[in-house]
């Protein structure tokens, strides 16, 4: 039986009651209402105790990895709940006597000494709050590196409510996988020591050194019947014609440059599907019905908008973003931050964020892996784009083959058309076009 109930057009609280055997009283109560006279339509109304007043508390890493085996005191209501965190980092559900019910998360330390690590207020409806250590230390001096070519718009190249913000009170937890860095003279890349899913090393262990060279630029260019220069100025406007990011593994193993797209993530994972609005349909965006993905909690990598481009904006008010405000992990971030929110995201859904990303020297959406070459899958779309410059290179050429009106824009080197199906019907805001004609001319 159904533990809601969504007020139809001409009920009343008390039609409500007698359907599921309880008194209007019982039902105002729970749903701590200030008129039961004054229902709305399509107004969502608790059944029961257990539903409306239920707090679970979930214990993440900051990379999202669940914190298993930690003994926890809830207090609550004049009580006190020890439990220990399961497999998924989970405590046991525990109900509130109302929705006004303060809620107090202690852990114990080794010594047994008791530390506060958050706390929140109940709330109508089942609760998730979720503690995200942020306690992953970057050992080590950082090699420089520009953060610039990681902060750009999404491109149809590379482009096809609110829940609980997941920040806890109180200090961090110990993480379960701390993270490593150190400074690499080769490449001037950094070296993360990190705990990799297997997954996501199974296709990064494809990379192999294999430059473009001149030779390749003919003969991709040859096959769209093209100037090879037009490829070149894509090259170096999306990428500033480097393929691989400063990031590696201990191993050495280079890996790809990557954008990360949360709106996108979210929109893989929505209730609403994963197409895109339409003129008929809106099915994406603050406050649209169903616009909901189970890893909103979580805004930082899903959230119905987008990361904002330009670092200015850092503290103006949004009503777009998570909190109504920019805040730094609503900017598209540099590369180390784009590959901390990929793993974050692999964890949740590793198809989902491997389509949300952008990749290589020509940043192509994982989501695009169909239309940019003979691919069953993102998965063996990003396995190529870990391969090497050589391959994405390939890759681009494939991607332009399959849209015959990009192909004509670049035979033609119609720059506003080439913006227009490469990086959308917004490339004029970013000087696409412009960009494109002068990297054109300074080759």
């Amino acid at each position: 039986m159904s533990q809601t109930h969504t007020v139809a057009k001409g009920e009343t609280l008390s039609s409500i009651a007698r359907h599921y055997g309880k008194t209007p009283g019982e039902l105002a109560e729970i749903n701590a209402l200030p008129n039961p006279d004054k229902l709305k339509t399509g107004q969502l109304l608790y059944l029961s105790k257990e539903e409306a007043n239920a707090v679970q508390v979930l214990l993440l890493d900051a990379l999202r990895y669940p914190i298993e085996g930690l003994t926890c005191h809830l207090k609550f209501d004049d009580k006190v709940i020890v439990a220990k965190t399961d497999a998924r980092g989970m405590l046991p559900k525990i109900i509130t006597a109302n929705i006004a019910s303060a809620v107090e998360v202690w852990v114990e330390n080794k010594a047994s000494a008791l530390k506060k690590i958050g706390s929140t207020v109940s709330g109508l409806g089942h609760q998730w709050f979720t503690l995200i250590s942020p306690g992953i230390k970057l050992m080590a001096e950082l090699a420089a590196h520009d953060e610039g070519q990681a902060q750009k718009k999404i491109t149809p190249a590379n482009s096809a409510q609110k829940m609980h913000h997941g920040k806890a009170e109180g200090q961090a937890i110990q993480p379960g996988h701390p993270v490593k860095k150190r400074k690499s003279q080769a490449h001037n890349t950094e070296v993360l020591e990190m705990e990799v899913p297997q997954g996501l090393i199974d296709l990064f262990k494809h990379y192999r050194d294999e430059p473009v060279t001149e030779e390749s630029w003919k003969i991709e260019a040859n096959i769209l019947i093209c100037d090879p220069k037009v490829l070149k100025a894509i090259h170096h406007v999306e990428s500033s014609g480097s393929g691989f990011s400063q990031m590696q593994l201990k191993d050495g193993t280079r890996l790809p440059k990557i954008l990360f797209e949360r709106h996108l993530f979210h929109r893989l994972t929505c209730g609403n599907g994963p197409l895109p609005n339409s003129k008929k349909h809106k099915r994406h965006g603050i406050g649209v019905a169903g616009c909901q993905s189970p890893h909103d909690q979580d805004p930082d990598i899903c959230w119905p908008s987008g990361y904002i481009l330009s670092r200015k904006k850092l503290g103006e008010e949004n009503a777009r973003m998570p909190d109504g405000v920019v805040e730094k992990s609503d900017l598209y971030g540099n590369e180390r931050a784009n590959y901390f929110k990929l793993l974050k995201a692999y964890r949740l859904n590793p198809e989902a964020a491997l389509k949300a990303c952008s990749w290589g020297a020509f940043q192509i959406l994982g989501m695009n892996y169909a239309i940019a070459g003979d691919y069953d899958n993102a998965q063996l779309f990003v396995r190529d784009m870990c391969t090497s410059e050589a391959k994405q290179l390939t890759i681009l050429r494939q991607f332009i083959d399959k849209n015959s009106r990009l192909r004509k824009a670049v035979q033609d080197k119609d720059w506003d058309k080439i913006a227009y199906h490469y990086n959308g019907p917004k490339y004029a805001e970013n000087h696409y076009q412009i960009k494109l004609k002068e990297a054109y001319e300074k080759l």
